[in-house]
């Protein structure tokens, strides 16, 4: 019984119809966006599968590194499961000499580490019953049945990160990634390193006030400090000031990669073009290791940032003073999603406007910022980026990082 495997071109117009053209139910697809958009960056791969009348695909998932060896994981759908060893050998034989685990979905999920406590919360991996918890918070905050997989959850597929806040058996928030080779644009990087990609993150609106953000955030961190990983990435709408407060403010992540209309999607959260700025928390260097520390950090206010150049007033670009300030502030609405459903066409403005600044001023080189805080003046909400330097990823291949007392748990 033979099965054929060819790999398909990532961006090849014909790539997608292909995998929809795949008979599966539903609720085992992933989300068109993240295939078209984030899985190519994670080094994901399609392979395309046929044999005995059948046709299938795989997803070629990072799955980790060791003894110097790429692991990945081959996610197969519309082959019968009969057919696995064949499929097995064939993706063995194309993918070489990375080793594969190859399965099929569905498969049971279960917990794959213990919880730890929060204040009156646990933390920890996602029961079977949670997923499907994960599944409708998902879809409530997003307003979309574009959901991800349950089997991701699993195991047999093994994510980088699973995790679900849960108080009296009641799921409050998630948080899933994916393993990652390769880290963009980071200076000093090499196609192969395994790192982190923070896919996907949601909190019950009730329980948006409680730090359970931040406390999955760091609880990643740990789990990725503990296998080996320095880095984790993730991307984020630049014009969602509290993602940019807690990304930057508190987290201490910084981004120097810009990605306009990064998703072609449209859901409750996204209704212009969906640009996303790449952010990367290095989790071993002295700045971004002050995002594992609990204490309460005061909001800076754009007296805080001396010498800083303001770029843009409103949706409106300004005129620039200075071409070597040490601070650039560019300004986003107080509320993003609001202005999306009450003035199409002025969120459409703002996006433009610091589309443009955005891909103008970011850079991981000298001379280029990089985003590194959020800010307020008044009423005015504000992205902060500094000019880039080593400083501010110093220390990232140490071996050990000794966190001071405060840095805690959680």
């Amino acid at each position: 019984m033979d099965v054929h495997a060819q790999l398909l071109d990532t961006y090849a117009p014909s790539t997608q119809p292909y995998l929809a053209s795949v008979d599966e139910p539903t609720a085992q697809r992933f989300p068109q966006h993240f295939l078209a958009s984030a899985f190519p960056r994670l080094g994901g791969r399609f392979v395309r599968l046929e044999g005995q009348g059948q046709r299938g695909y795989a997803l070629v998932f990072p799955r980790g590194i060791a003894q110097g060896q790429r692991l990945v994981t081959a996610r197969i759908s519309g082959i019968a499961p009969v057919q696995q060893e064949a499929v097995t050998t064939a993706l063995a034989d194309l993918l070489a000499p990375d080793q594969v685990h190859v399965y099929a979905p569905p498969v049971d999920v279960g917990f794959v580490r213990p919880g730890q406590r929060h204040d009156t919360f646990q933390i920890g991996a996602p029961a079977a019953n949670e997923v499907a918890a994960m599944r409708r918070l998902q879809a409530q905050i997003w307003q979309t049945n574009a959901l991800y997989p349950d089997d991701v959850h699993s195991a047999a597929f093994a994510p980088a990160t699973s995790l679900v806040v849960r108080q009296n058996d009641e799921v409050m928030a998630f948080l899933l990634g994916f393993f990652r080779f390769g880290s963009s644009e980071l200076p000093g990087d090499t196609p192969d390193r395994l790192s982190i990609e923070s896919q996907v993150m949601g909190i019950a609106p009730a329980f948006r006030r409680y730090g359970l953000a931040a406390a999955l955030k760091r609880a990643q961190a740990r789990q990725a400090l503990a296998a080996g990983i320095d880095l984790i990435h993730w991307t984020a709408d630049p014009l969602q000031f509290a993602n940019a407060a807690l990304n930057f403010g508190t987290l201490r992540a910084i981004a120097g990669e810009f990605l306009p209309g990064f998703y072609q999607m449209s859901n409750a959260l996204n209704r212009v073009s969906a640009s996303r700025l790449s952010i990367s928390w290095l989790l071993r260097s002295t700045y971004g290791a002050q995002g594992m520390c609990t204490e309460r950090r005061t909001r800076p206010t754009l007296a805080d940032f001396p010498g800083v150049q303001l770029l843009n007033a409103g949706p409106t670009p300004l005129a620039v003073s200075s071409s070597d300030a040490p601070f650039l502030a560019i300004e986003i609405p107080a509320d993003w999603t609001a202005l999306q459903h009450d003035d199409l066409a002025l969120a459409q403005r703002w996006r433009a406007t610091t589309d443009a600044l955005l891909a103008a001023t970011l850079g991981y080189h000298v001379g280029r910022y990089v985003i590194c805080d959020a800010a307020t003046d008044g009423a005015r909400r504000y992205l902060i980026a500094r000019a880039f330097d080593d400083n501010l990823i110093v220390g990232r291949h140490s071996a050990r990082l000794s966190l001071p007392k405060a840095f805690a748990a959680l």
